[in-house]
């Protein structure tokens, strides 16, 4: 079937085939047909490189919209392209011949509800009996739907006008409906020009899931450019996340949007690769079977049978991850952190414990001879007076950990710095000798640091905003492992038989020159023992998530529940899973408090009590304001409704926990009180029990796949003894966790590979080529 007349066509023909990215399988080169919208991917492809030297012809085709691009795949005039969600869904009443090959997930706030900024809605519940726009079968339909649900409600509660965006817009601003349910761009670009306001929603109402589909035909006929393209597409939107002023600047030239907007949504919302898998497949259905009951589908659909995913996640284990056994690491927060503002009162604790090296050295060396996998030192570099004890006077990370390298044997040594406030060469230089001066036990906890009054000690007016700081973090990562490669792993040959002190050929320069940063290289220091330092990631935002799944090698996070600890599990080793690494080579190590007492009520009493005398409601309000920049939340009336407008003193700093906090606020209908209240309840613990007990439920968390390790805050002195002298031997006698060490370095420890020098791997190769007389 001939295309519509309205749909143009471009073409592209590259024809060498050097440097096609690996697909599942080994391609052919007959001509692949696109579907586009607007020029968007293509132009993404164009600007990240992506369409460098494909061995196959790319012709292009562009629709309005996906439905249409969906309906000329399924009638054989296009082979491939991208779309949502809903309207493959709706395409699935006439089973069009259309599959989903790949997923990825648009996480943020991609889809919400807009009212005018003076607008008395304050959240989803106000909806009801309200009229709201959005188009017929969209995202934004769902929304609406998942939402009344949710509630309990008829679908019929809200009084839904369905009209397309353009004509939307136009009715929310002149008063006709009163709200509108849309999506990113148009919701970027109302809050900019018609001064409209986000109605917080749940974000999990909206799986915000966006495939790459094919026909059955170019399943059959191309599957090999069908694979080449959608490993392109993907390496492409991975270059947008790290490149996002660029993206935006592209985005703004292809569409006609404002920057300001483009750059808003991008700011707040993440592309994600998923693995098409049970869950995500399950999730599909109930939107198809939501759709039925509210009768937008007139029979039930039934999804599974379309999707093909052309490369499913690996499933296979890797050989160093073979024998899984729970890692322990140990967090030090002195004289107390957030939630302990009364700690340092223990008469055990020395009152200069955060800048006592004698304090550290004698705690470290206790989880040594537990065999404690690492320590992790915690930083930030920005206080004020209600900061917690810890944070108003410690010692800097890489010289604690320079001190504690040569007063312990094996314990891995993790250290805090930020990508926005060092420079990726001096950074790479202390990092590498630490790991030197440790014989390959040190550790690096990627943050972009949120604390936004951190510019301010640094020369700079104000903070990074989220894009910019992530935008670094990805780039930073690659010259920081640039450097730490400079040498060949036999570079320094030091004969003194031949006088030769280096193989010059061996020692390479970086020469990098990006978005961000400008090095030239090549570093001084050669590699250690393990190679480079672990990586650690700490982010929950969705652009630390998907950072974290990237470069990391684990991941410092937080659940309350096994299912919020399963949850975040999947999640990462998913999204690692969808970027091509193996999912059981990137660590989950949620941090928790440990109270152990001699029976489960004695243990729940002493958890009480520390937790009521640790901080006081009033030291709890005071501090209360960090993930909101410092936010003084004094100024308002305790008993009020909870003042949703201080989130937007969060928007340079720990934005994703301010909003939680304010989306939970708003959903429960908390005051300002009650909200404070909910958050110290955070700082509960699920490990609290007699040692048996303890033993047995992180027994139960490893087996359930809600981690792969705890970080034990080490609080009370006395409480962190019955942990190793306690805990620790039954998990030992359960072959849970290790006996002794295997191994000395932390990379040993932790069954993570040696990370290869790429330039050694290469030469090897083309040695081993000569040798065999294939290259001259």
């Amino acid at each position: 079937m001939p295309l519509d007349a309205a749909v143009s066509r471009r073409s592209l023909l590259a024809v060498s085939a050097a440097g096609l990215l690996a697909a599942c399988t080994k391609g052919a080169t007959a001509k692949l047909v696109i579907g586009d919208q607007r020029g968007g991917i293509q132009a993404l492809l164009q600007a990240s490189g992506q369409l460098k030297e494909v061995p196959f012809a790319i012709e292009w085709a562009q629709f309005p919209n996906a439905a249409p691009l969906i309906e000329a795949m399924g009638a054989g005039a296009i082979d491939t392209g991208v779309g949502g969600d809903a309207p493959f869904i709706f395409s699935l009443q006439s089973d069009a011949g259309v599959k989903a090959i790949a997923a990825f997930r648009l996480t943020g706030d991609a889809v919400t509800v807009m009212v005018p900024g003076r607008s008395p809605i304050r959240s989803f519940a106000d909806l009801l009996g309200k009229k709201v726009a959005t188009p017929r079968g969209s995202i934004g339909h769902y929304l609406l739907l998942a939402g009344l649900k949710r509630l309990g409600q008829r679908f019929d509660a809200i009084d839904i006008r369905f009209l397309n965006p353009s004509d939307g817009r136009a009715a929310l601003s002149s008063g006709s409906v009163d709200a509108w349910a849309i999506w990113d761009p148009y919701a970027a670009i109302a809050e900019l020009s018609d001064g409209m306001r986000i109605v917080p929603v749940e974000r999990s109402w909206t799986p915000g899931l966006g495939f790459v589909f094919a026909s059955d035909r170019a399943l059959r006929d191309k599957r090999p450019q069908l694979e080449a393209f959608t490993r392109r597409f993907a390496t492409a939107r991975r270059w947008g996340e790290t490149h996002r002023e660029a993206y935006a600047q592209m985005l703004t030239g292809q569409t006609g949007l404002p920057i300001a907007a483009t750059r808003r949504f991008l700011h707040r919302t993440v592309n994600v690769p998923v693995p098409i898998d049970a869950a995500l497949i399950a999730e599909e259905q109930q939107i198809a079977d939501l759709f039925h009951a509210a009768a937008l589908l007139a029979r039930p659909v039934q999804v599974a049978p379309h999707f093909a995913p052309l490369c499913p996640p690996p499933t296979a284990r890797s050989a160093v991850m073979a024998k899984r056994q729970l890692k322990l690491g140990l967090v030090t927060m002195g004289v107390g952190g957030p939630g302990q503002t009364n700690r340092w009162l223990d008469p055990e604790i020395p009152v200069d414990a955060s800048v006592n090296i004698d304090w550290y050295i004698d705690i470290v060396r206790q989880a040594e001879a537990a065999k404690f996998d690492l320590v992790f030192i915690v930083d930030s570099q920005f206080i004020t007076a209600d900061s917690p004890p810890h944070y108003l006077n410690r010692l800097e990370p890489l010289t604690l950990l320079s001190a504690l390298a040569v007063a312990t044997t094996h314990i891995g040594l993790v250290g805090t710095l930020t990508t926005s406030y060092n420079a990726p060469f001096n950074l790479a230089r202390r990092l590498a000798s630490l790991d030197l001066i440790s014989k390959g036990r040190a550790g690096w906890n990627v943050v972009t640091s949120g604390d936004a009054g951190t510019a301010g000690n640094y020369g700079l007016d104000e903070h990074y905003d989220y894009a910019t700081r992530y935008g670094r973090a990805f780039e930073y990562l690659e010259v920081v492992r640039g450097l730490w490669r400079s040498y060949e792993d036999d570079a320094l040959v030091r004969d003194r038989a031949t006088g030769v002190f280096l193989d010059k050929d061996k020692l390479h320069a970086l020469h990098h020159k990006g978005e961000h940063f400008s090095v030239v290289g090549p570093l001084n220091i050669q590699r250690s023992p393990q190679g480079e330092p672990v990586i650690f990631q700490a982010g929950d935002s969705d652009q630390g998530r998907t950072l974290g799944a990237t470069v990391a090698d684990a991941i410092f996070t937080h659940a309350r529940t096994i299912e919020q600890g399963q949850t975040f599990y999947a999640d990462l080793k998913g999204r690692a899973a969808a970027l091509g690494r193996d999912p059981d080579s990137v660590l989950i190590l949620p941090g928790f408090s440990i109270t152990v007492g001699d029976t489960d009520e004695e243990a729940q009493a002493i958890d009480r009590a520390l937790r009521r005398v640790d901080q006081s409601f009033e030291q709890a309000l005071a501090e209360f304001g960090r993930p909101f920049g410092w936010h003084d939340f004094r100024r308002y009336d305790l008993d009020a409704p909870f003042p949703v407008e201080a989130l937007e003193h969060a928007r340079s700093s720990f934005y994703t926990q301010a909003k939680a906090i304010t989306d939970r606020a708003i959903e429960l209908g908390l005051t300002l009180r009650e909200t404070v209240e909910v958050q110290r309840d955070l700082y509960a613990s699920p490990f609290v029990g007699s040692a048996a007990t303890v033993a047995d439920e992180i027994e139960r968390w490893f087996e359930a796949r809600a981690l792969d390790g705890i970080n034990v805050h080490a609080g009370r002195p006395s409480q962190f003894r019955r942990f190793t002298q306690e805990v620790v031997p039954l998990l030992q006698a359960r072959g849970v966790f290790r006996t002794d060490y295997e191994h000395a370095t932390l990379r040993g420890h932790l069954g993570l590979p040696i990370p290869a020098n790429r330039r050694s791997e290469r030469r090897a190769v083309e040695e081993s080529l000569a040798e065999g007389g294939l290259v001259a």
